[in-house]
Parts: C-alpha cells; sequence; structure tokens
C-alpha cells in the first residue's frame, strides 16, 4: 500500500495507502500535477494524529488543492469534512466512511484518466481497489 502503481488500458492508479500527513499529501497532490496524466481526479482519506490542529489542517488541504483543479475529488473520513467544506471550485464529493463511498467511486470517477488514492492506514482505502479496478 505503499505508492503502488495498477495501469489498466483506461486509467492508471496510484495507490499510497500507508500513510498520511499534511507534507506528504501537498507532496503526492504535487508531483501529480508537474506531470501530465490526463484527466487526474483525487481520493484523499483522513490524515491521523495531528492533534488538536487537525480540522485546520484538514482545511489547508482543501485549499491546497482547490488551486489544482482536478478532474474530480473524493474526500472520505470524518476529518475530511474540513477539507470538503474548505475547497473552492472543485467537482468533488464526501463520505464520511470507505462503506459509503464503495457504491458512488465508479460513477465519481467517471471519465478521470488517473487517480491519486492516499490517506492514513486507519482508513484502509485500498477497500476501494475492487470499486476502481474492477476485474
Amino acid at each position: 500500500n505503499r505508492t503502488e502503481i495498477v495501469q489498466t488500458p483506461r486509467l492508471t492508479v496510484m495507490m499510497d495507502a500507508y500513510n498520511a500527513n499534511p507534507s506528504s499529501m501537498e507532496a503526492a497532490i504535487r508531483s501529480i500535477f508537474d506531470l501530465n496524466y490526463g484527466k487526474r481526479a483525487l481520493i484523499l482519506g483522513d490524515m491521523f494524529e495531528l492533534g488538536p490542529e487537525s480540522e485546520a489542517l484538514h482545511a489547508d488541504l482543501g485549499r491546497f488543492v482547490s488551486q489544482f483543479k482536478p478532474h474530480a475529488v473524493i474526500w472520505i473520513g470524518k476529518a475530511m469534512k474540513a477539507a470538503f467544506d474548505a475547497a473552492t471550485g472543485l467537482p468533488q464529493k464526501w463520505y464520511e466512511t470507505v462503506e459509503a463511498a464503495k457504491p458512488h467511486i465508479a460513477e465519481d470517477l467517471a471519465g478521470a484518466e488517473f487517480v491519486l488514492l492516499k490517506g492514513s492506514r486507519g482508513m484502509a482505502l485500498e477497500r476501494l481497489k475492487p470499486e476502481i479496478l474492477p476485474e
């Protein structure tokens, strides 16, 4: 679950569901927008262990993502609600849990050519792989 890349004929998925903090999130997002990956979508899960600054740091992430204008953003987790609320001008959705997101992921990602899946280990975002990359 650490920077695993899966490619299909229509989609590339970069899964980094092992660790997440503000700097690693920003670095991953910046890196995929530095390269031409086509229509890029983000699935971002809660960053854990941020202490009392958690809400503010998640909101900062929402504002940070807004400057890149991704094809779609899916925020997952209770803390990511602050990112969703702070983001502007994005085609975005927020789900409290991975299970709540599962039935909607394929539709939410429609048209995406590249997906970054990143969040803290405890979010277990890899559970979305079957919906993103059906066999």
